[in-house]
């Protein structure tokens, strides 16, 4: 009873389309499906006939490719850290005065504190104020 419900609904709504006449518009060739299983079955066959063998690699060029890769980036993560690295310091080719003058500027007073511990009683090889150790203390405690 819905259905016919429906069918009544819709005829309401769209009466021009009720009126129009009831036919299949979509034509298929005589024949076509009588040999629709007979062209598929071709189709099937020709497809496997010309399909092209998939290559099989072994797997020693896997290994050899995988190989040549590594000694590439190898060579260039060496080269790239050969170019990078830090240039070599002469210490002694920088004058003492400019040594001075840069920690006076950055030397904050935990990294007195640590020099002067790390110095210890090694003292100050090469270094001489012609200060006593005492003068040196006082100088130390009074500035830091």
């Amino acid at each position: 009873m819905s259905k016919k419900v429906n069918i009544e609904n819709w005829q309401e709504k769209a009466p021009t389309l009720a009126q129009m006449e009831k036919i299949n518009p979509f034509v298929v060739p005589e024949g076509y499906f009588d040999t629709l299983s007979d062209r598929i079955h071709q189709r099937i066959a020709a497809d496997t006939k010309t399909s092209a063998k998939s290559r099989i690699i072994p797997m020693w060029t896997r290994y050899a490719a995988a190989a040549c890769l590594a000694c590439i980036l190898g060579i260039n993560l060496y080269l790239n850290l050969q170019q990078n690295a830090p240039a070599k310091v002469n210490w002694n080719e920088i004058p003492d005065q400019e040594i001075v003058t840069y920690l006076e500027m950055n030397l904050e007073d935990a990294d007195a504190a640590l020099i002067i511990d790390k110095l210890g009683e090694q003292g100050t090889p090469g270094l001489s104020t012609g200060a006593s150790e005492q003068e040196l203390e006082t100088y130390i405690n009074q500035y830091l």
